[in-house]
């Protein structure tokens, strides 16, 4: 793929979406796709939920051209139309979690089944073992699902989702390109230029006080399934866009998107810990404890979007020095006990330090240690 042609199928990604968005709100009322501040959403007024689909609509148009000058095939943009269709109709009827995730389950064998694009329980710790199809192929739709409620979970402040999206496609990008696999980087880079457009609507900045728009279900599933099918295929030296061996190991791919998938790991078994359902919301998360403590949403926002970033840097960096990938993931524990630490005891210290005066918050217990009381506060 010549650099030229490239970057004009990476222009109308970008200039889709800033036409699209903008277009989708004026109509998003009437269909039903608007976010209500209620329960634990406490931002200003009706915002459209229509992120998702404008993003969605902005890698179709040119990656439909791309297909057929790459001669790929077509199970990443049958997957994500899925997983579109259904954000949007949870976005506008709160379709049931269990029938949310059998729809996740399908659009993850969509995208890896015709291909055999299937992980091998090795390749988490850089092992070349070899995994049966019997169970090769349910490992990796449970990875594919897992990464989607990822960002889908870590979806809770203006630019959050898409900004973390946004570096972990930008390490895949820059991983699939060093690999010898070029044009493996042209679908991530297309989904990257449209998350970029996304986020001139989405995230705070010095001409915009808050979000006009949010990327919805549609959007944050969309992103987490095209980061996992991603993540896979730079891993796998079988797959058909990768002749090259020299591809990136698995847990230095891990480290691209590490973040939200920590996030997302711990809540899940606080949740269990704590007797309750691990698919209903609540204020738990980073970014949440991250307000407690007294940073205000945008400081929050480039935060964790920093740190996502770092830590994919970590991981392309070891990548490169040749790290086996049994060291990338063992060290891969490092960050994670560092982030079970903050969102248990750490965050407290960081309230101390912000709001030294403020009054103590509202606590519930958890296993030794503690969390703040489901409560809302505006973000």
């Amino acid at each position: 793929m010549n650099m030229p042609p490239l970057a004009m199928y990476l222009l109308n990604a970008f200039l889709i979406v800033v036409v699209v968005i903008p277009l989708l709100q004026r109509n998003a009322a009437r269909l039903g796709l608007v976010d209500l501040p209620k329960g634990r959403k406490m931002h200003d007024g009706a915002i459209p939920l229509t992120g998702g689909i404008a993003m969605f609509a902005a890698f179709l148009v040119p990656a439909m051209n791309l297909q057929l000058v790459l001669g790929a095939g077509w199970e990443l943009i049958a997957g994500l139309g899925l997983l579109v269709a259904l954000g949007v109709a949870d976005d506008a009827f709160d379709i049931n979690p269990w029938m949310k995730l059998c729809g996740q389950a399908a659009a993850a064998a969509i995208m890896v089944v015709p291909h055999s694009n299937f992980l091998q329980l090795g390749q988490l710790v850089g092992s070349e073992a070899v995994t049966p199809t019997l169970f090769a192929l349910p490992l990796t739709i449970f990875f594919i699902v897992g990464i989607i409620n990822a960002f889908n979970m870590i979806d809770g402040l203006d630019g959050l989702a898409g900004g973390a999206a946004a570096t972990a496609l930008a390490w895949i990008v820059f991983a699939a390109w060093l690999s010898g696999a070029p044009n493996a980087a042209a679908e991530p880079m297309l989904i990257l230029f449209a998350v970029l457009g996304f986020l001139i609507f989405n995230l705070r900045h010095r001409w915009r006080s808050r979000a006009s728009v949010f990327m919805g279900d549609a959007g944050s599933m969309m992103l987490g399934g095209a980061i996992a099918f991603f993540a896979i295929r730079l891993a796998l030296p079988v797959a058909e866009a990768q002749p090259s061996p020299a591809v990136a190991p698995l847990p230095a791919v891990l480290w691209f998107f590490a973040l939200p998938a920590f996030d997302t790991l711990l809540l899940i078994a606080r949740r269990l810990a704590d007797g309750k359902n691990p698919l209903v919301g609540d204020r738990r998360h980073l970014h949440h404890l991250l307000l407690e403590a007294g940073l205000p949403p945008e400081r929050a926002t480039a935060g964790v979007i920093a740190a996502n970033g770092f830590l994919g840097g970590v991981g392309f960096a070891g990548w490169q020095l040749g790290l086996p990938g049994e060291a990338l993931a063992a060290a891969l524990i490092v960050p994670l006990m560092l982030h079970g630490y903050f969102v248990c005891r750490g965050w407290r210290h960081l309230q101390r330090l912000l709001l030294p005066e403020a009054a103590p918050v509202v606590m519930a217990q958890f296993g030794g240690d503690t969390y703040p009381a489901v409560q809302d506060r505006a973000a």
